[in-house]
């Protein structure tokens, strides 16, 4: 039955099993090792983890059973003989037979997995699982069932309530039935889980299946009483002749007759004795065990809850006790259930014990063995069970609270290594101390008959004080003995080391690494090899850093640090003395530790916090290790805020000047950054001369639109839509108002026409950068050119021939380069709001409207006003439009000539200029001053990354791109620039894009604050 293909043996075939609803049968591959022994557990690529059953699986679905109200026991009938095999493996199952009346030997195969083989129990374990996988979407609470809570063909599950579990167990059955199965056996606490059930699927044979008899349920080797919803144990003790002499080999075989795999009765477990295997027991020892081989018996009337939590439970706490003696140890954790109403139930989960290790051993040490063997069998209960609340560590030994309340690397490494365990295993739960008198594992470490175990309080439901809340736990501290504390703990070789002024290799070694988990590990790692170096001589280390060599690496760096930054300080401590008056540590009251370490000394000593938080490290402001250690916890917090991350770190360690160290890594972070983004606020450039030199009114224009308005073309016709081009004079403000009927090129040029045609033809005109703007500007370019034609230049004047019109346009996503049309946009939206609202006119009304706005724009002042009486009225864009010719031409200066020398035209012209004087003397000072983005300009340049601004997106989708040019204006600033991304280049002003707080970028450091 070997099949000699390697690859066949290894694995399995590409083909998984087939299942098929409505089938009677299901097909699976067989699969044999190269021994045809045993079957090879396999990951597939659904992530499913196939392997051997062993007897945690068991433990933790009777674990899980006991946390359910209502449970649900059934039975996979004929679960081998439901499986067929595929056509090619069949002969791997052959058999010989011959008829009794015939001498011709016959070969058979046989088609399904077959009982007795070793890839049995596999195959039909994999079946059951690629069952679930399949029926997942249909039934998920059977599929959670079959994958979790069943061991070869029993189902062990449950649900809170009855309504639950009766959907759960018809589940089972419409997805067992999917695959070929059936469910028989079917056992419940709850009558309406089984009602309309056929009675040959009931376990218990009862027409009326009230659950009145005391029929009993076989599940996983424990008997379970539906009726009374209680666990009882059934063991078949092996009996001796009583004339024999009793040897150590019959007494483990009775011993292991006791199946007990949560430990229920683990107190009355016989703890052994030094002796030969075949050797007759003493005569004292072996009354003993008579006397205990005789109560054995009494175990089997012990009825245990199978529930241990109440119904409508609000809160749940595990207490898990430890205890040790010179012959055994163990720990048992219970579970403390509290209800609405105040009520608490208490019962016991499970227990673990040892035996005593042959070498002797101090008490302490054998307590500390006991403590991290009850917090291992924590892992596995909060594991099975899904525990989510509060846990309390409970032990007798004063010692071993001590140890565990220190740092592994004070001990020895014997202490150190399980201490280590420990707190990793409990890490953010309680250890605390309890009274032997009331601890229940002291009932492991002693033992007790099995009379006494079953009406046994304490065993069964802990101590009494459970009962009551946490004030009314005990809080007693004896003295432990304080020589076994110092034996255990580390020798430290106190050296003296003369401080240099030479820290240039300190420098190097740290400015290698950018992480702090690495640099400690290296240097876990280092200190290895020099002790390793200094034995001369071979040591077997582990394969890992245990946390006592991490911790003494983190140590190391840290006096390496402060040897460099106080060496002062470190040397006045040294000699009892404080440090100088101008040291950064005078406000901590410092002291060196036992390692040489500066600590802070405070004024938290007498509170009850770990020693670490009471002293910190101190840590040099700025240095490159305060560095690594904020960036470390800052990552490890999920990227938490300044508050957050200062408070984690000063647990450990006190970093001076933390606060703004601290700011600054939380704003070098890039995460944090692409989270909220802050766009560069460039310095305000100067203004373009075309806002500050003298010229004709409109020369100059700006253009924007707004819109839509509505518009009623006829009277009882629907609204139709319509917009507003604005005209801006850049060099006095004054407003041009068009109506366009739509937003196409045509309509604009009719405006624009219309609008030259009024306000005479523009030089220069500045716009938004807009489809519509750059079509208007390609149609202008072909009606210059039409317009210069030979055939026109009759009717064109010369300086119409010279004079062209030049477009600018401002850069994409940058509305802030036209402040001045858009402030002139909103000031025309709110008259016309104020005016007529939503309401749709006509165009004839909307236009006559129109000019009312505009004359409203051109009558505000351009200047300051006054309170003066005899003040000049005062300067408004009127002033530049009223009485002006659109082809006026540039007139002598008649400011400064005496009114009775000018004829009345040249008086007319000199009011004009000096109304032109006071724009330059009143007007354009004020736009001298910068009320806003006054900061010096940051530096911009070629391949800095940043994150491109997207209005419409949230800050984590904004695209991300380079520098690849830069645009700086007349003054040499940089405000606009041309990025390179993924999907191409494109142009953006400085204020659309965030410089990313990365090396290259150099963004600027917070100022510095307080000393802390």
């Amino acid at each position: 039955m070997v099949r000699g293909d390697d690859t066949v043996q290894r694995c399995f075939l590409p083909h998984h099993p087939v299942i098929k609803e409505g089938s009677t049968t299901t097909k699976v591959r067989v699969v044999f090792d190269a021994s045809c022994k045993t079957s090879t557990g396999i990951s597939l690529n659904d992530g499913l983890l196939v392997g051997p059953v062993i007897q945690e699986d068991l433990r933790s679905i009777i674990l899980r059973s006991r946390s359910k109200q209502v449970m649900i026991v059934a039975d996979v009938e004929k679960m081998f003989r439901q499986i067929r095999l595929q056509e090619s493996d069949r002969p791997l199952q052959s058999i010989l037979w011959r008829p009794p009346t015939s001498r011709e030997v016959n070969v058979y195969e046989l088609n399904t997995v077959t009982y007795g083989t070793k890839p049995a129990p596999f195959l039909a374990t994999r079946t059951l699982q690629q069952l679930a996988n399949d029926e997942r979407h249909r039934f998920p609470l059977a599929a959670k069932a079959f994958t979790e809570d069943t061991y070869m063909d029993d189902v062990i599950t449950g649900e809170k309530d009855a309504e639950a579990a009766l959907e759960l167990r018809i589940q089972l059955e419409n997805a067992a039935a999917a695959g070929g199965f059936r469910l028989r056996k079917f056992a419940s606490n709850s009558r309406r889980v089984l009602e309309g059930m056929p009675e040959e699927n009931v376990a218990i044979k009862d027409p009326a299946i009230d659950l009145s008899s005391n029929s009993s349920v076989k599940i996983l080797g424990l008997t379970w009483l539906p009726k009374s919803d209680s666990l009882m144990f059934q063991f078949n003790i092996p009996s001796f002749e009583k004339s024999g002499k009793w040897t150590k080999r019959q007494i483990l075989s009775v011993i292991a007759s006791l199946f007990d795999p949560l430990g229920l009765l683990g107190a009355t477990d016989d703890k052994g004795e030094k002796i030969d295997w075949d050797h007759p027991l003493p005569s004292t020892v072996g009354e003993i065990w008579c006397q205990y081989y005789a109560k054995l018996p009494l175990l089997n009337e012990i009825k245990v809850d199978r529930c241990v939590i109440l119904p409508e439970a609000v809160r749940m706490e595990l207490h898990c006790f430890s205890d040790a003696s010179e012959k055994a140890y163990g720990g048992c954790i219970y579970i403390k259930s509290i209800g609405e109403r105040g009520e608490v139930r208490i019962g016991l989960v499970s227990s673990k014990s040892r035996v005593a290790p042959l070498k002797s051993q101090s008490i302490p040490r054998l307590e500390l063995n006991c403590a991290l063997l009850t917090s291992e069998l924590f892992e596995m209960v909060k594991g099975s069970m899904r525990f989510e609340g509060q846990v309390y560590f409970w032990t007798d030994s004063t010692c071993v609270w001590r140890w565990l309340q220190a740092v592994p690397s004070t001990w020895s490494t014997y202490v150190a290594n399980r201490v280590s365990k420990i707190q990793n295993l409990t890490d953010g739960y309680t250890w605390r101390h309890v009274p032997g008198i009331d601890n229940p594992a002291d009932l492991i470490s002693r033992g007790i008959s099995p009379e006494e175990i079953g009406n046994n309080r304490l065993w069964w439901q802990g101590p009494t004080w459970l009962q009551f809340e946490e004030p009314k736990w005990p809080d007693c501290f004896e003295h432990c003995n304080d020589e076994t504390r110092e034996e255990e703990r580390r020798k430290t070789k106190v050296v003296a080391v003369g401080v240099s002024k030479n820290t240039e290799f300190n420098a190097w070694f740290l400015e290698r690494y950018s992480n702090n988990n690495v640099l400690i590990r290296h240097t876990a790692y280092l200190l290895r090899l020099r002790r390793f170096l200094r034995l001369r001589k071979a040591v077997k280390f582990e394969p890992f850093l245990s946390t006592a060599e991490l911790f003494e690496a983190e140590s190391a760096v840290a006096r390496c640090v402060q040897l460099e930054c106080f060496p002062d300080e470190i040397q006045a401590l040294s000699k009892g003395e404080n440090v100088p008056r101008r040291s950064p540590l005078r406000w901590f009251n410092p002291f060196l530790d036992q390692n040489g370490i500066i600590r802070v000394g405070g004024r938290i000593r007498n509170s009850a916090e770990h020693w670490n938080t009471e002293h910190p490290i101190v840590l040099p402001a700025r240095h490159h290790l305060t560095k690594l250690i904020l960036e470390y916890y800052h990552r490890r917090l999920l990227h938490a805020g300044l508050q957050l991350l200062l408070a984690t770190v000063r647990l450990r360690f006190w970093p001076l000047g933390g606060e703004n160290f601290a700011r600054h890594i939380i704003h070098k972070c890039t995460t944090c950054f692409r989270v909220r983004p802050t766009p560069v606020q460039q310095f305000m450039g100067d203004l373009p001369a075309d806002r500050i030199r003298i010229a004709r009114t409109f020369k100059k224009a700006g253009l924007d639109y707004f819109g839509p308005v509505y518009l009623r073309p006829v009277p009882r016709r629907a609204a139709v839509k319509g917009y507003v081009a604005v005209f801006i004079c850049l060099c006095t403000k004054a407003v041009h108002l068009e109506l366009v009927s739509d937003l196409s090129t045509e309509r604009f040029l009719q405006a624009f026409h219309r609008f030259v045609a009024r306000r005479g033809r523009c030089s220069d005109v500045y716009s938004d950068n807009g489809t519509n703007f750059v079509g208007a500007r390609n149609k202008l370019k072909e009606l210059f050119t039409l317009l210069k034609d030979q055939k026109h230049r009759e009717d064109i004047s010369r300086d119409c021939s010279r004079s062209g019109i030049q477009w600018h346009f401002n850069p994409p996503g940058a509305p802030h380069f036209g402040g001045l049309w858009e402030a002139a946009v909103k000031s025309t939206k709110k008259h016309l709001l104020r005016t007529i609202g939503e309401t749709p006119v006509s165009p004839e009304n909307f236009a006559a409207l129109l000019t009312q706005v505009e004359a409203c724009l051109d009558s505000r002042p351009i200047t300051a006003l006054s309170d003066d009486p005899n003040d000049l009225e005062p300067l408004t864009p009127a002033h530049f439009i009223i009485g002006e010719s659109f082809e006026a031409m540039p007139e002598p200066d008649f400011t400064d000539v005496k009114d009775y020398r000018l004829s009345e035209m040249q008086l007319m012209q000199k009011y004009l200029q000096s109304i032109w004087k006071r724009w330059k003397t009143e007007y354009l000072c004020q736009l001298q001053a910068r009320s806003k983005r006054w900061k010096p300009a940051l530096p911009i340049q070629v391949g800095q990354l940043v994150v491109i601004v997207e209005q419409n997106l949230p800050p984590c989708r904004w695209k991300m791109g380079r520098i690849e040019e830069v645009h700086p204006g007349t003054d040499g600033v940089v405000r606009v620039v041309t990025l390179k991304t993924a999907s191409g280049s494109l142009m953006r002003p400085v204020e659309k894009v965030c410089l990313l707080p990365v090396a290259d970028n150099k963004i600027p450091m917070p100022e510095e604050g307080s000393k802390h």
